[in-house]
């Protein structure tokens, strides 16, 4: 891939690199406790910024998520089953945009600086590597639960260029949220709003591109 070192390429992580949700994975555990899916969903996305941002912990918001979708004696069925659920979200988001992953492989080799910012609770990124070990090639990760940030807050995407020395300028900000991407466009970064992997890789692509 011929491009320019000079421009950065930031990509969000779940719907970008990841596919989406598979809601089914919850199956089971909707079976076991008797829980519709719908209400499940809603909890689950009410409570998640909370979650992603460090203001809830694990059994707090599991806690929460189960008992709003109808669960009774929610603390002694989490006392056993805390991880489970966690691992099920987590493979529930396992599908790999394979077309972003072999992007990302192409800009690393050509040496083109890359970062993930993304929204996940504390101390998940360390098992998303754990799934895609290409991934953490990527040398500047930063994942809003250990930080008690999360997009679209200013103040984060101000602490991952702060952090790794980059200019908002040189930086195109990929994500699936239009909210996020319009709060990165406010404070000088280039953006694209991932609608589908081809048109995403296209528009990297164009950025990193040597000008003629």
């Amino acid at each position: 891939m011929a491009a320019d070192a000079s421009r950065n390429v930031l990509f969000d992580f779940g719907y970008v690199l990841t596919g989406p949700q598979d809601v089914s994975a919850f199956d089971p555990i909707l079976a076991e406790l008797r829980l519709g899916r719908v209400a499940f969903l809603e909890a689950w996305g009410r409570h998640r910024a909370a979650f992603d941002g460090g203001e809830l912990d694990a059994r707090a918001y599991w806690a929460r998520v189960l008992s709003e979708a109808g669960a009774a004696d929610v603390e002694p069925w989490l006392d056993g089953n805390l991880e489970r659920i966690g691992s099920i979200d987590l493979s529930a988001w396992a599908r790999p945009r394979e077309r972003m992953h072999a992007l990302v492989g192409r800009l690393l080799d050509a040496e083109i600086p890359v970062g993930i910012l993304s929204n996940m609770p504390a101390l998940a990124g360390p098992k998303w590597m754990a799934f895609w070990p290409a991934l953490d090639r990527i040398p500047r990760k930063l994942w809003s639960g250990d930080e008690g940030l999360a997009k679209p807050d200013p103040a984060i995407y101000r602490l991952f260029l702060e952090r790794y020395g980059w200019r908002a300028e040189d930086t195109l900000f990929v994500d699936d949220a239009r909210r996020n991407v319009e709060a990165a466009a406010a404070l000088g970064f280039s953006t694209h709003l991932f609608e589908d992997e081809g048109a995403a890789v296209a528009a990297v692509e164009a950025w990193v591109a040597p000008a003629p």
